[in-house]
């Protein structure tokens, strides 16, 4: 039997989010919002590309650039039908040698430090039912360019 491809798309996200230790929704100011589709994409990977930036910054230091280090995470982007506000579910992989307050910490000061972004809600994450709450909506959008494994 062939797989659908939001199957596919679970699964793969599942594979990618073993280990993973937050679960976070980042929500944006509706004021700053464009109205298309593409363009709703287009900022909120924009937002979310400038927060993952200062939060492996934050975790990392000069790692980050000279090494390569990166958290692992995975982006989905919801809210994208009509009316519905527009927010991204990640999940996210401390790094080891952080405790899970001290990178919360560092979450909540990469999302104020991102343009038109709220508080963002940052969860423990438990399962891969994250998973399948992040992409339960037929409009949700995969930030396959930010998908990213765990990197030292």
């Amino acid at each position: 039997m062939m797989q659908t491809p939001r199957k596919v798309t679970a699964d793969f996200l599942v594979s990618l989010a073993k280990d993973s230790t937050h679960a976070v929704t980042l929500t944006f100011n509706s004021k700053h919002m464009p109205e298309s589709r593409e363009k709703k994409i287009d900022f909120a990977a924009g937002a979310v590309r400038w927060f993952l930036k200062v939060l492996n910054n934050r975790s990392f230091g000069r790692a980050y650039k000279r090494l390569g280090c990166r958290v692992a995470c995975g982006v989905v982007v919801e809210g994208l039908s009509n009316g519905a506000r527009v927010h991204c579910h990640l999940f996210l992989k401390m790094p080891a040698r952080l405790d899970y307050i001290e990178f919360s910490k560092k979450i909540r000061i990469s999302a104020r430090k991102t343009r038109a972004m709220g508080h963002p809600d940052i969860q423990p994450y438990r399962d891969d039912g994250w998973i399948g709450y992040s992409i339960k909506e037929v409009s949700h959008e995969v930030l396959w360019e930010m998908c990213c494994p765990s990197n030292p």
